[in-house]
């Protein structure tokens, strides 16, 4: 399913390195009692540590803004991996480089060097690629753009690309608040991947222009804003392309109307003209997210252009509101072959009951679940007679509800839901409970701990672990704290070193882009 089963209470040793780790033992008793030991071929120990830990499709989408703790304690459980010993270091590497997520832009930079050193070829082993990080560099980009394209060039296995640079130091409370958008292009060659996250500050126009230089891709998801009017020239530019998404099945985008300005009506429509534009004959899934509640959208229209080939329909908050009226009767109308309908309500369930629709098996819907608990488990037992093929209503808790996370009814699959006990999964902190037809969070969580061994007992282990290739570049410096890892911050203190730093650089752009450009000496000149 993607989670790992936490029963335990151990903990990651909290470090930021392993140069303070005893190098192994070289005796010769230690040597022959470890070659004598039977030891799991490479192939068993990958198949015990991706069972173990949680699919990063799984997770990422769940908890790509959650905090940072999270995601450090996972890098560091996989450094330990591959510190154990030389036969545990390859099968290591192969899960600590699958996925890496950039949290600091100058990561980029001891990323590229890592990719590009003579002695390495890790680049063939990251699979999925995140860039979430504040760019303090103004309006030039150019050496930022390069960064990017040597590392999307040294990664030929590429299969899922997320880029949400931020243009602003979105953690400090600054007034008044500026958007900020950037022009960025990420790559000049044809991409094999298959997954796109297209981020929030980045132009509609230069995701338009990279599509088709990514002929295979199956997922696309990406913003609509308040500010992405009709008769803006950026979205004008993009609704006069047409686009042919051969092998497109999914497709998320997000209706992002920020508080700093109320939505425009004229820019209502964008959505359903911007699906006129685009070919998708594949398309399967579709997920509408909004992040305000005084957003627009014509999903009826966009349906009426895509909705025949839908078997998955994901309708986000805004619909609490819509729900009252006969709108997502309509929609559907326009899904014939749809089997998995997904709808946030904040109002009476009874409303569900006058939906009708002939091929519809699964349905999912956000509620405050504490507010109806008493009520909603004998609910989402309840026959509808509009629904003759209805298998399964499940009611999800809300909390586990994030703007930029919506994937959690389709992660986890509605078929295999638990009609009894239950079960749960529970991942350092992300803690997940399904029991019957709910699927609620958890309020007591057990975190997995893994306890330091006090004893000095290093029998069986040959590998020195200062020789670990990494990206997450700990060197005091810019960039980075000697109070946090340079992947991570634990506390508030850290995070308030973080702001600092962030300020210090939004303050003097030109410098921060200086020292960046001189950690990437060694690119060719363009």
């Amino acid at each position: 399913m993607g989670y790992g089963r936490s029963t335990g209470r151990t903990k990651p040793a909290p470090t930021s390195n392993f140069r303070d780790i005893e190098p192994a033992r070289s005796s010769q008793t230690v040597h022959s009692a470890s070659t004598q030991r039977s030891q799991a071929p490479p192939e068993i120990l990958r198949i015990v540590f991706q069972q173990s830990l949680p699919s990063s499709t799984t997770l990422e989408r769940s908890i790509i803004n959650a905090p940072e703790l999270t995601r450090s304690e996972e890098y560091e459980v996989k450094r330990t991996i591959v510190a154990v010993c030389k036969l545990w270091r390859d099968v290591g590497l192969e899960l600590l480089y699958d996925e890496v997520v950039i949290r600091r832009v100058d990561s980029l930079s001891a990323l590229l060097r890592t990719l590009v050193a003579p002695s390495t070829d890790l680049g063939k082993l990251i699979k999925k690629f995140a860039i979430s990080c504040v760019v303090p560099f103004g309006d030039d980009l150019t050496v930022f753009e390069q960064c990017v394209k040597c590392i999307l060039a040294h990664c030929p296995c590429l299969i899922q690309f997320t880029i949400h640079p931020s243009f602003h130091p979105i953690s400090i409370d600054t007034e008044p608040y500026e958007v900020q958008l950037r022009p960025l292009r990420v790559s000049d060659d044809i991409l094999n991947i298959t997954h796109l996250d297209w981020g929030y500050w980045l132009l509609l126009s230069d995701l338009i222009s990279l599509l088709p230089q990514c002929p295979n891709l199956k997922s696309l998801r990406f913003h609509l804003r308040s500010y992405d009017r009709i008769d803006q020239p950026d979205v004008e530019n993009a609704l006069s392309n047409s686009l042919v998404l051969p092998n497109l099945r999914e497709l998320h985008f997000i209706r992002s109307d920020g508080p700093w300005g109320e939505p425009n009506r004229s820019d209502t429509y964008v959505d359903s003209r911007l699906a006129a534009q685009w070919s998708m004959p594949r398309l399967e899934r579709f997920t509408y997210g909004n992040t305000h509640s005084l957003g627009f959208a014509n999903i009826v229209g966009f349906c009426q252009t895509h909705g025949g080939s839908l078997r998955y329909l994901h309708l986000s908050p805004d619909w609490r509101e819509w729900i009252l009226n006969d709108t997502v009767q309509k929609v559907i109308d326009e899904c014939p072959l749809l089997e998995h309908l997904v709808l946030w309500m904040s109002g009476d369930l009874e409303i569900i009951t006058a939906l009708h629709h002939r091929k519809l098996m699964w349905m999912d819907v956000w509620l405050d679940l504490p507010s109806v608990i008493k009520s909603v488990q004998a609910f989402a037992q309840t026959r509808i007679a509009g629904l003759p093929f209805l298998c399964r209503m499940r009611v999800f808790d809300n909390r586990l509800w994030r703007s930029s996370a919506t994937e959690l009814p389709a992660l986890l699959p509605p078929e295999a839901a638990a009609e009894c006990d239950g079960f749960e999964y529970s991942y350092f902190g992300l803690n997940i409970k399904l029991l019957g037809h709910l699927v609620f969070q958890m309020d007591q969580t057990t975190n997995t701990i893994f306890e330091a061994d006090d004893g000095d007992d290093d029998e069986g282990s040959d590998f020195d672990p200062d020789n670990i290739p990494s990206y997450d570049d700990t060197s005091e410096g810019w960039g980075s704290s000697s109070e946090c890892d340079t992947s991570s911050f634990d506390d508030m203190d850290s995070v308030l070193d973080l702001q600092e730093e962030l300020q210090e650089w939004q303050a003097d752009p030109q410098k921060a882009l200086a020292v960046f450009s001189s950690d990437l000496e060694f690119l060719p000149r363009q």
